[in-house]
């Protein structure tokens, strides 16, 4: 086995590692390599990253830069190819395929950071990622690059959103909406573009819930009542797409798991809506789904386990709500 990145001087990328059979196209699109990078309840895998990245960045003050020189790098050569041209049909398959394991990883490192809140760090390369996204599209045609157009903005709108930058989030996570529509007129199955689009939906969801709490906060009641009507949709739709279309994407039975962490969390969020908006019984209903999703999952000291928790805990207090409310009436 060797690695992504074995030549930088920061050593060896244990998270995803390149085995021998990842030389083809196609295979480092499997759900096992991008399952975590979805938005979810935390995992393990999440907490393994966050260690070693940490642990990483302790031990080898150049290994933000090494990450961030290489990503430059691949975009400065795509640039010079397209200049250039001439190469063969394998060296094309063979640039495209190294650019996509080191993108891979690229995320998987900046989730890294933005998991242990090195926010500047984070957007930098996920900047750089979703750059190098739009060269490989330019490179090699947009339509085989869609997938990894939309990961890329899925991963940066996550991490504009933690960096409380929604405006620049929602631009982000929009394009990416975008990208996926046009995988529909593709003659192949889109089901990883179509779940991407309901993590894109998913994460504009959980925006404009953030953005009603701080309108609430402020005495804007109207204009959150506006926001969480908004969310509602689009969790909604988000969770439905996810659940429709993730066990349809290759690889999707080696982490079934990570799948039914982010269905889970879109139905959880979905619940959300609904209690903040005083009906509590759709609420129940949604937090039914969650716990379904999960619970096969929930095994002791398992983030599964941790979630179904946090689900239950949502419907006993809706449940109390929903007394309260009737009490009232």
């Amino acid at each position: 086995m060797t690695t992504l990145i074995s030549a930088l001087p920061s050593g060896q990328w244990p998270i995803v590692a390149e085995k021998e059979d990842l030389m083809a196209r196609g295979t480092a699109e499997a759900f096992s390599n991008w399952a975590s990078l979805l938005p979810a309840s935390s995992s393990e895998e999440d907490e393994h990253r966050s260690v070693y990245v940490k642990g990483r960045s302790s031990s080898n003050q150049s290994f933000f830069d090494d990450i961030r020189s290489h990503l430059l790098g691949v975009t400065e050569g795509l640039r010079l190819q397209m200049i250039l041209g001439d190469e063969s049909e394998q060296a094309r398959a063979e640039m495209s395929a190294s650019a996509h394991r080191l993108l891979l990883q690229g995320l998987h490192v900046a989730k890294g950071f933005l998991l242990h809140r090195e926010y500047h760090k984070a957007l930098a390369l996920c900047e750089i990622c979703v750059d190098l996204t739009d060269h490989l599209a330019m490179r090699f045609g947009e339509n085989g690059e869609l997938f990894w157009l939309i990961l890329a903005r899925v991963v940066l709108g996550s991490a504009y959103a933690r960096f409380h930058k929604p405006a620049e989030a929602m631009k982000v996570l929009e394009d990416g909406i975008r990208f996926s529509e046009r995988a529909l007129s593709l003659p192949r199955s889109c089901a990883r573009e179509l779940a991407l689009q309901g993590a894109c939906k998913a994460l504009l969801g959980n925006i404009c819930l953030d953005l009603a709490a701080d309108m609430h906060n402020r005495g804007g009641e109207a204009s959150a009542v506006a926001n969480i009507e908004k969310a509602a949709k689009l969790t909604q739709f988000g969770a439905m797409f996810m659940a429709k279309y993730l066990p349809s994407v290759p690889g999707y039975e080696q982490k079934r798991l990570e799948g039914a962490l982010v269905i889970s969390t879109a139905y959880a969020a979905r619940g959300v809506c609904a209690v903040r908006l005083h009906k509590y019984e759709e609420g129940c209903e949604w937090f039914e789904k969650a716990k379904d999703a999960i619970q096969e999952f929930a095994h002791p000291d398992s983030s599964g386990h941790r979630l179904l928790e946090e689900v239950l805990a949502h419907i006993e207090h809706t449940r109390v709500l929903q007394h309260i409310g009737a009490a009232a009436g």
